[in-house]
């Protein structure tokens, strides 16, 4: 059920509500290219301050990094950070006229944002800060065992890899992109759905038990073929498959296809890296814990138990 945390931290966020309004910015007007919209803005603050005050009541009492280590906090502050930079400034601004930022904004949410609120588990910290009542119904939700049962099952690398691929192919159909882009309601839930199926994938990948974590790192492992395919797709397509932008990147000097083939490289190399550094460092990882120690290191141990006998 931690994978839950993320979950709640994602409503928080206002399942990642909207976009910005008004006309699409070209390259003078990045440094102004907010979107200060209330119902993005304020339920990332107001998650940000209820954890902020959790964390000050756990500090409080158990000490400064007891209970809720500093990597968690640091996880928890850079996906906050990048919800920020996903949906605040600049992307969210600059995906109305560039398809290579809208792609960004993707993987800024599915492959840093979620990933990160994942290993931060900010729930527990987040329920410090509200009254007990809402604790204890809070944990009561937890525990129903139905929903334990569908989450386990949800978050099988198994079923999260697909999940994860199929939601990305729904929204990077033409179609599908071209709906969300004109329709605000439509837009914030492709964001909410990438973002939850981004947490529902690094959940599987970074909670898997040890019966699981092979299978993490081979979910990695589809996660990274599936996503240079689907880059080099963009990237080598004889036309542009989304109308949609127009000639909106010539501002910013990029043609429909150049825009899209910019997307497409985008997805191929930072997405395909990501992916596979992340299943390189869990199998680093598993390897260390895996292989015993050596014969040369117990010798010595022996002999020294022996001298203390």
């Amino acid at each position: 059920m931690c994978g839950l945390a993320t979950l709640f931290w994602a409503s928080a966020a206002g399942a990642v509500l909207a976009h910005s309004s008004g006309g699409p910015p070209g390259p003078a007007d990045v440094w102004t290219a907010w979107s200060l919209d209330p119902f993005v803005v304020m339920p990332i603050s107001a998650g940000a301050a209820l954890y902020t005050f959790g964390l000050y009541r756990a500090w409080t009492r158990a000490g400064i990094g007891r209970g809720i280590t500093k990597a968690q906090v640091a996880a928890v502050a850079g996906g906050t950070l990048a919800f920020c930079t996903s949906l605040v400034w600049p992307l969210d601004a600059m995906g109305d006229s560039l398809f290579v930022a809208h792609m960004a904004q993707h993987m800024v949410l599915m492959a840093i944002a979620a990933p990160l609120l994942v290993l931060g588990d900010p729930l527990l910290t987040v329920l410090r800060a509200v009254p007990r009542r809402q604790r204890q119904l809070a944990a009561v939700a937890l525990r129903w065992r139905p929903g334990r049962a569908v989450w386990s099952w949800l978050t099988g690398p198994a079923v999260a890899t697909l999940v994860q691929m199929g939601v990305v192919l729904v929204w990077l159909a033409p179609g599908a992109l071209s709906v969300a882009l004109r329709n605000d309601v439509v837009h914030a839930m492709m964001h909410a759905s990438l973002f939850a199926a981004g947490v529902v994938f690094w959940t599987a990948v970074l909670r898997a038990s040890a019966q699981r974590r092979g299978s993490g790192i081979v979910a990695l492992l589809v996660a990274t073929k599936m996503t240079v395919i689907i880059g080099a797709l963009l990237t080598f397509a004889p036309r542009a498959l989304y109308p949609v932008y127009g000639n909106l990147g010539s501002a910013w000097g990029v043609t429909l296809l150049e825009d899209q083939q910019l997307g497409g490289l985008l997805m191929m190399i930072g997405g395909g890296m990501m992916y596979m550094v992340a299943a390189l460092t869990l199998l680093a990882r598993w390897l260390a814990v895996s292989v015993p120690e050596s014969p040369s290191s117990e010798r010595p141990r022996a002999s020294e138990a022996a001298r203390t006998a």
